[in-house]
């Protein structure tokens, strides 16, 4: 016997007209129940839809693809990547990726989404830039936001925070958090 593996697409709404009272997997086996009858058997299946918002059900649909443009030109040195890598790298590409800034201002809490890290961080430091040249020369400042982190007595920041505290009459804080993709299941 031979192994076959294939993407298979259904149309959900032709499936559940023939069995209305089934849902799409129930629908699916006896539908290919029929086939077995041509020497075609399905041991395992998994609706894998590439924009599913379940996210491992994206990751089922990333590893039958990178299989399928690997089978060819398999090189032993070169694999998929693990769930853990591949999750990292989806909230990367995905839309729905994004960061929060908070920025708290003595009592007053403000909060503004990003789309990468880098936009929240020039963000963050344009603020803490504004706290800065009220007491402070421009050429200071481009020194100092130079560097990847910086913190003194009255002021410092991160690749992912930000504080100063250089008017003592108003305090400033800056956290920017990932807010990772909404796993439904």
């Amino acid at each position: 016997m031979r192994r076959i593996i294939a993407f298979i697409d259904a149309d959900e709404e032709k499936l559940l007209e023939y069995h209305p009272d089934d849902g799409v997997g129930v629908a699916f086996e006896e539908e290919m129940g029929r086939v077995q009858q041509r020497g075609i058997h399905v041991d395992e299946w998994a609706i894998s839809d590439a924009d599913d918002t379940n996210l491992y059900a994206r990751y089922l649909h990333y590893l039958f693809h990178w299989t399928m443009d690997h089978a060819e030109n398999f090189d032993v040195f070169d694999s998929p990547m693990d769930y853990v890598q591949w999750q990292k790298n989806e909230y990367g590409t995905d839309p729905g990726k994004a960061f929060l800034l908070i920025s708290v201002f003595e009592r007053e809490i403000m909060t503004e989404g990003f789309s990468t890290q880098e936009a929240a961080k020039a963000s963050m430091l344009a603020e803490l830039k504004k706290e800065f040249l009220k007491e402070n020369e421009e050429g200071e400042w481009e020194r100092i936001a130079a560097q990847e982190e910086f913190e003194c007595d009255c002021f410092g920041f991160g690749s992912d925070c930000a504080w100063s505290n250089l008017d003592d009459d108003y305090n400033c804080d800056w956290r920017i958090i990932p807010l990772p993709p909404v796993i439904t299941d």
